[in-house]
């Protein structure tokens, strides 16, 4: 049976030519939708991280209602003294540990409440490393991390040895109230461990006060003369995804994020709290490895106050207005010492 012409050319497929015109037009749209689907996910994940920080937040405010006090930053350990060097190793447990039954944590918090340390210490003044706690703080926290990190829920950038599950979000210590006493002038924890205590003489900033979370503090809402929605109570920090821990890491190398058990040393407690300074290492997205920060776009971080509002605050902030929003009683609310939002 014999084929016309035009039945030939209905039969005819694409020609190479054309099947490469439509490869190219696909690639065209892909290319174009990619980023469009690529901003609606990180803006699932950034309210994912908003939702998050209001559980942590509702939960510090119910341990306030319910205590009568924030817990505090960091837990004493037995035996410790303000002046104790010798116990500036220790791994004490932190406010996040301490506000697990009222963010529907119960089973991880009793589990932790029922133990002793092999030295006999109780909950909570024991090192959360001792071999019993250890294994319970190695558990992740799911509202504890922010969708955007890229750091595992282990967070091994803090010791290399010890398994520890991750936290985005670190309690605000005020104008240097996470810093090593020693480097402002003090003795071995003396700054830390002194429940809202001035700072040492330092200039213009002789007299600033401590944030809501400190060492062994219990501050009261009735104390936060600023304003509860004026004053931060814990502010994110982002994490890498690399998992080596590097002897004397150099500032800016990485942020380390935080565990949620406490701090790692007690020396160091901004490895668990945050100084909020005009310092420029130490603002939103700053080089250094403890400074808050964040991998949303937007340039910014998201952060809680203490009447339980969160936001997403700009790295572009003004650096005064950011270090008065760290203090529960410096005098001011924002740049101009007035109420109000203020540039944030």
């Amino acid at each position: 049976m014999k084929t016309s012409a035009s039945d030939r050319r209905a039969a005819r497929g694409f020609t190479l030519v054309e099947l490469l015109v439509v490869i190219a037009i696909i690639g065209v749209l892909v290319g174009l939708l990619l980023p469009a689907v690529q901003s609606a996910r990180e803006s699932a994940r950034r309210s994912s991280c908003i939702n998050h920080a209001k559980q942590i937040g509702l939960a510090t405010l119910l341990h306030e209602s319910a205590r009568k006090a924030f817990p505090p930053g960091t837990v004493y350990v037995a035996g410790q003294t303000d002046t104790a060097a010798s116990n500036r190793g220790s791994k004490n447990l932190g406010w996040a540990a301490m506000i697990l039954p009222y963010g529907d944590q119960n089973p991880l918090y009793d589990a932790l409440s029922v133990l002793k340390s092999a030295s006999g210490k109780v909950f909570p003044h024991y090192d959360w490393a001792d071999s019993a706690p250890k294994r319970i703080v190695s558990t992740p926290i799911p509202h504890y991390m922010c969708p955007s990190d890229v750091m595992p829920s282990i967070n091994r950038t803090i010791s290399s040895a010890d398994h520890v599950a991750k936290l985005n979000y670190v309690g605000v210590a005020g104008y240097s109230g996470a810093d090593d006493a020693t480097s402002l002038g003090g003795t071995p924890l003396d700054f830390m461990f002194r429940p809202n205590a001035n700072i040492p003489a330092d200039g213009a900033k002789a007299g600033r006060r401590k944030g809501v979370f400190g060492g062994g503090s219990k501050t009261k809402i009735s104390e936060i003369v600023d304003g509860t929605a004026h004053t931060l109570l814990f502010v994110e920090r982002d994490g890498i995804a690399a998992q080596a821990q590097s002897s004397s890491p150099a500032s800016g190398e990485f942020h380390r994020a935080a565990v949620w058990a406490g701090t790692y040393n007690t020396q160091w407690p901004n490895q668990h709290l945050a100084n909020i300074t005009t310092t420029s290492r130490w603002l939103i997205n700053g080089t250094y490895k403890y400074s808050p920060g964040s991998l949303h776009t937007g340039f910014g971080a998201t952060c809680c106050f203490a009447d339980g509002s969160v936001k997403f605050v700009s790295g572009n902030i003004d650096s005064p207005t950011w270090e008065t929003l760290g203090g529960i009683n410096d005098g001011d609310v924002d740049d101009q010492g007035n109420q109000g939002n203020g540039d944030y």
